[in-house]
């Protein structure tokens, strides 16, 4: 009777994770940064054939940017980099070949000038 129900659990688990979008088991970063008495989210995610990353702010002067580098080994296979812009500065891959990690940079243009705020490797 044991053998029965451990048997049934692992194929409720099975099922489980078959189910599951492919979207779950993407790998991400996150961190919020505070800067000039604002917070600034700064997020990354990497899955089997997309990607993205943004800056996000409710800061009202501020410029976001993100840039991100797509890598399948040692080997830059993809960029892109949005411009500034105010709120949420985003960037998305889709249909990735081959990718073995995520990389991006985050940044702010404001009074000070620019500054990048953090740094995310994520791999896929």
């Amino acid at each position: 009777m044991k053998v029965f129900r451990r048997i049934c659990i692992l194929l409720v688990v099975v099922a489980l994770i078959a189910a599951m979008p492919l979207s779950a088991f993407a790998a991400s970063a996150s961190r919020t940064v505070p800067y000039n008495g604002y917070d600034y989210v700064c997020y990354a995610q990497c899955g089997p054939s997309t990607a993205y990353a943004s800056t996000e702010t409710e800061c009202p002067t501020s410029q976001v940017k993100v840039t991100a580098y797509v890598y399948n080994g040692a080997v830059m296979v993809q960029t892109l980099s949005s411009n500034y812009k105010s709120g949420t500065a985003d960037v998305y891959f889709s249909s990735l070949t081959a990718h073995t990690k995520l990389g991006t940079e985050h940044h702010v243009s404001s009074e000070d000038g620019v500054v990048r705020l953090t740094t995310h490797t994520v791999v896929c």
